[in-house]
């Protein structure tokens, strides 16, 4: 029997990316992020979820892209990364978010091998989709603790 899993799949520009749906919250379009100052600049900030200053990542950034530009279709995504022995809920920035997938895991290829230069054990892997390749991430890979330490901060330095 294949395993299946969900996942959310988003758009950053034109490329396919999907996180799965255990690691998912919820989806915001309020983009009203309070900039916190000193950290990397993939930190765009901090968002109001309910009260908790939730740290929010630019994803595009972090990904070698060019930064979000902010717009109708942009959403952040809240996503709880593990660290440790700690959960962190973070803040993604997407284009676009398109759909819940149901992928089979057999189905799943491992990245392509293109030298040294791509960073890839942060993609859990990668599925057709139609005719459009979709990269998952594995959201608990793609940040270093260093990187998530500061986001924890942030909600500390986050204005009251």
């Amino acid at each position: 029997m294949n395993e299946t899993n969900q996942y959310l799949s988003f758009r950053l520009g034109s490329d396919a990316y999907a996180l799965g749906v255990d690691t998912v919250r919820e989806i915001l379009d309020d983009k009203r992020i309070t900039p916190v100052p000193r950290v990397p600049e993939f930190l765009r900030g901090v968002i109001n979820v309910r009260g908790m200053a939730v740290p929010v990542v630019d994803l595009r950034l972090k990904l070698g892209m060019s930064r979000t530009v902010l717009d109708t279709n942009t959403c952040v995504i809240i996503a709880e990364v593990r660290a440790a022995d700690e959960v962190l809920s973070l803040g993604v920035l997407a284009d676009s978010v398109q759909e819940v997938l149901e992928l089979d895991q057999q189905a799943m290829t491992p990245p392509p091998s293109i030298g040294t230069a791509v960073d890839s054990r942060y993609i859990a892997g990668m599925a057709r989709v139609e005719d459009v390749y979709v990269t998952v991430l594995d959201v608990n890979s793609l940040f270093t603790l260093e990187e998530l330490s500061a986001a924890g901060g942030m909600k500390e330095a986050a204005p009251e």
